[in-house]
């Protein structure tokens, strides 16, 4: 497992794979080590190494954190406790996974030692929202670097391919809203987004870990430029290469 590569929890999802195969093919990438409950160890490479295993497990989360403090955490929220794999105390079925992992880091990263590495009080949500307001709150201000993206509609051409003719229309909504996006309430603005290829998230995330300035919450926009920044510093990589 190499040093100061990235880890990617879920590491079969989508933008995942989008990572995966991003790192396989470009030297500018940091190595990835992915973790999912369905990875094959067997499948592992030179630049990406597969552990499976899950987040809700405390050894496995510790064990693959060692040496990689860049984390991308690609899994929404826990299943409910009927669930088949889900063999934990039922309050955690309410617990937003990106707070456990969250959690994890701040102990184990955390520069200042003398924070309190405790608290429970952000550790239970009930919607995508509430879990960001947590992991941008006091418990972690100061302690990790937290970029949340929110991408909307995401697409790819290696998976789901049915959604393709979707995202077409989408495209065509969102550049017919646009002009008038200053006019259309907030809650509806989201027509006005335009679908995000998996690729891009991928580099868009490869540039928020490589600028320590990026910070905070990132709307699908703010990924686009990201993703652009990254392209551009990967032809500038490529160009040095002997």
């Amino acid at each position: 497992m190499t040093a100061s590569s990235i880890l990617i929890t879920g590491g079969t999802s989508l933008v995942a794979a989008a990572m995966i195969r991003q790192t396989h093919s470009q030297s500018s990438a940091k190595p990835a080590v992915a973790l999912s409950r369905s990875a094959l160890p067997e499948a592992s490479a030179s630049r990406v190494h597969y552990v499976r295993g899950s987040v809700i497990d405390a050894t496995c989360l510790q064990s693959v954190l060692r040496g990689n403090p860049n984390v991308v955490h690609t899994i929404g929220v826990f299943p409910d406790d009927n669930s088949e794999s889900f063999d934990v105390n039922n309050q955690h079925s309410h617990c937003d996974s990106s707070i456990t992992v969250a959690c994890t880091m701040a102990g184990k990263f955390d520069p200042n030692k003398n924070a309190r590495k405790d608290r429970r009080a952000l550790a239970f949500v009930t919607s995508k929202r509430e879990a960001e307001a947590a992991l941008l709150g006091i418990e972690f201000r100061n302690r990790i670097r937290i970029v949340i993206f929110r991408p909307g509609v995401i697409y790819s051409f290696h998976r789901r391919f049915g959604i393709i003719p979707l995202v077409f229309g989408l495209f065509i909504i969102g550049f017919m809203a646009r002009p008038l996006r200053a006019y259309i309430p907030s809650n509806l603005r989201f027509l006005t987004d335009l679908p995000l290829q998996d690729d891009d998230i991928a580099n868009a995330v490869f540039e928020a870990i490589d600028n320590a300035a990026v910070e905070g919450i990132v709307d699908s926009d703010g990924i686009r430029l990201l993703a652009k920044a990254w392209g551009i510093k990967r032809i500038k990589s490529d160009l040095l290469l002997p």
